[in-house]
């Protein structure tokens, strides 16, 4: 779907790989204005200033707090900036976005499908935004194989239930639009695991490892937290855990400064051999030594 960046920037900037691409910058779009349509879902957030942008023969205006919701198929023309304007942008492919719905079983309203693919964000979500792109990026730029491939699909179908939630709640969604069938209690107790844990792996220090933990603050036995992901997602509360941590220890030892004892002490292990155990029963390579690579 994307070039290849070979020379990824590792602030966040511009991090693209085969399903997923994360922009720091509109010029991202450069490549597609007025060729072929563009076979991904963009997500153009407005941070700062005003972007005046045409999007299949029409001219939509997105603001500060702007959402864009662009779907496959769309065809970019010409746009104009503010100087101050600012934006994030993610890209999904279309086979990606398939890929992640059916496995998880549920049906993605497509929010586009009202007359602008215009979302304007209450002061809640747009926290929310971004966070949920601060961790796609984070998510994408420690590029694991396997790891970070499962972490991304998680993460992308938690922002994607987000911003459905936000579109009928705000009216951009009308109601007789949605599947007949209702959604499971299931599918909203793993949507809501999956924020909890993804948030406590990326950000908190010490996170929790223990699914007794997480089905507390779901209010369910550890045993029906374990059946509900293994229903919508194929694979168990452990493991899913487990791979959004090795993401968090891949980007600090690849990222960050810290020293390999800090990052243990910060993760909750309760020694740098512990810690180095478990990295390498992981990832098949000492927590030094993934450093040195990553570095060289």
């Amino acid at each position: 779907m994307y070039q290849t960046n070979q020379d990824t920037d590792k602030r966040n900037k511009d991090i693209v790989t085969e399903n997923v691409a994360y922009f720091k910058d509109i010029e991202a779009l450069a490549p597609y204005i007025d060729k072929d349509p563009v076979e991904a879902l963009a997500l153009i957030f407005v941070t700062k200033g005003k972007l005046t942008i045409t999007i299949d023969s029409e001219t939509v205006v997105a603001r500060s707090h702007d959402l864009l919701v662009c779907r496959p198929h769309t065809i970019f023309g010409k746009y104009t900036i503010s100087s101050n304007f600012d934006c994030s942008v993610v890209a999904l492919s279309k086979d990606f976005i398939y890929n992640i719905i059916s496995n998880v079983r549920i049906k993605w309203v497509n929010i586009t499908s009202t007359r602008t693919p215009l979302l304007h964000l209450d002061d809640n979500m747009v926290r929310l935004i971004n966070n949920y792109y601060h961790l796609l990026g984070s998510s994408i730029v420690a590029n694991t194989d396997g790891y970070n491939a499962m972490s991304v699909r998680y993460l992308t179908f938690a922002l994607l239930e987000e911003l459905k939630s936000y579109a009928l709640r705000i009216g951009a969604i009308p109601v007789e639009q949605l599947d007949e069938n209702p959604v499971r209690q299931s599918d909203v107790i793993f949507k809501r695991f999956i924020t909890l844990a993804s948030k406590a792996m990326a950000e908190e220090t010490n996170p929790s490892r223990s699914i007794q933990y997480y089905a507390e603050m779901l209010n369910v036995s550890p045993k029906y937290l374990t059946h509900v992901c293994k229903v919508c997602s194929g694979d168990t509360a452990k493991n899913i855990i487990g791979k959004m941590l090795i993401k968090r220890i891949e980007t600090l030892l690849i990222y960050n400064d810290m020293s390999i004892k800090e990052i243990a002490m910060q993760l909750g292990f309760p020694d740098v051999s512990n810690f180095g155990r478990y990295v390498k029963a992981k990832l098949g390579e000492s927590p030094r030594a993934i450093r040195s690579r990553a570095r060289k």
